[in-house]
């Protein structure tokens, strides 16, 4: 596993340096030791270590970004590995000391879509702030009114369906079977098309409502 040859590189390559960090793999416990996994026990034993100081590098899948609180890390370097722009947000939340960084060692392609991250993740802050800047009452009745919205397209797609498939309800299909062809119809009811119509200006207008507002 990439994680224990990297271990086992920093522990014999020759520089008492890189050996004095004393580094120790960090991997999940979901996942079988033959097959570079740890027990919950040695992961807590190797989390103290790192607390304590007397191990100064986790070399750590990506097990290492879900809510761990590793407060004294004030580096983290990830190998052409990114997520999405909350596990982005996590990383950044491993280096907890002051000046702590996150670098990423990627090819062109990754450091695109991380930069996508980058920006998702500022979009992301910039809507949190938005909310919460709105009072409590202001901030549901925005909520109901998008959720009403919603309901209403959902509610125009099952009629629409349910016409489509009144309308469809006369034309034959065959079932072929090995020894028989059976000829059925569609049983359903649906309802008016007008109603259907007027659902849809309904939502229609509400929309255009929100957008010149």
């Amino acid at each position: 596993m990439l994680a224990d040859a990297l271990v086992s590189w920093l522990s014999r390559c020759g520089e008492n340096d890189l050996i004095a960090l004393n580094a120790k793999k960090f991997t999940s416990s979901n996942v079988p030791e033959d097959e570079g996994g740890m027990t919950e026990s040695d992961q807590r034993t190797v989390l103290e270590q790192f607390h304590t100081g007397e191990v100064k590098v986790l070399v750590s899948t990506s097990v290492a970004e879900e809510g761990l609180d590793i407060r004294q890390c004030n580096i983290v370097i990830k190998y052409n590995h990114i997520g999405n722009e909350v596990s982005k947000v996590q990383t950044q939340g491993r280096s907890r000391t002051f000046g702590g960084v996150s670098i990423l060692l990627a090819f062109p392609d990754i450091l695109e879509r991380e930069r996508m991250n980058c920006l998702r993740a500022e979009l992301m802050k910039k809507a949190l702030d938005k909310i919460g800047e709105k009072n409590q009452a202001e901030f549901r009745r925005a909520v109901n009114e998008y959720q009403s919205q919603l309901f209403l397209l959902w509610d125009l797609a099952e009629r629409e369906e349910a016409l489509r498939r009144l309308q469809m309800r006369d034309v034959p299909f065959k079932v072929q079977t090995r020894t028989q062809q059976v000829e059925r119809h569609h049983p359903t009811e649906a309802p008016e098309e007008q109603d259907v119509c007027k659902i849809r200006e309904a939502a229609e207008a509400s929309l255009s409502k929100d957008r010149d507002a």
